[in-house]
């Protein structure tokens, strides 16, 4: 299972999280964790 989360920037959408749970090797459906493989830090500016 994967996850990947997008923000607009006011002109853009941008990636801003990428992630994936592995496989579940019978320890439970969709895999135990969330393994990110891309990262942002998103700053607000008011």
């Amino acid at each position: 299972m994967s996850q990947v989360d997008w923000v607009w920037t006011g002109r853009a959408f941008e990636k801003s999280h990428e992630s994936t749970t592995g496989l579940c090797r019978l320890i439970e459906a969709g895999g135990a964790w969330q393994l990110p493989t891309y990262v942002t830090d998103v700053k607000v500016v008011k």
